[in-house]
């Protein structure tokens, strides 16, 4: 009985350059995005500091779509949110900013302090009073 064994065959060389210049330009472009994320995130802190929420909301979201493991993007804009009265939305993010970094302590102190500030809103004097 005769076996046939089939042998593995190689890419051409030229097959593999493109693979690698395919996989170095995605690279690439994913640094890239990541890169300009950061930026994004410097400038919208930067806005929330200095107090201008609503383009700090429109910088930080765009930070937010380039990189959604960002938490420090999404830690300033629920700051954002929260400033501008939406606590739907900061309580969002800051949940996020929490889930992405569980270790930072100021991300969890400031979604506490943001969810006892929801409650308070909520139910006003009777939360008060039942505590």
């Amino acid at each position: 009985m005769v076996r046939h064994v089939m042998k593995a065959r190689l890419p051409s060389p030229r097959f593999a350059w493109c693979l690698l210049i395919v996989a170095a330009t995605l690279g690439l472009a994913l640094a890239g995005a990541h890169w300009r994320a950061r930026q994004a995130t410097d400038v919208g802190e930067r806005l929330v500091v200095e107090g201008h929420y609503r383009r700090a909301i429109r910088t930080l979201s765009r930070a937010v779509a380039l990189a959604p493991d960002e938490a420090r993007a999404h830690f300033y804009l629920g700051i954002a949110y929260s400033r501008i009265g939406m606590p739907e939305g900061a309580m969002a993010h800051l949940r996020e900013a929490v889930r992405l970094a569980p270790r930072e302590p100021r991300y969890r102190e400031t979604l506490d302090h943001a969810t006892r500030d929801t409650a308070q809103d909520v139910c006003g004097d009777r939360c008060a009073e039942s505590h």
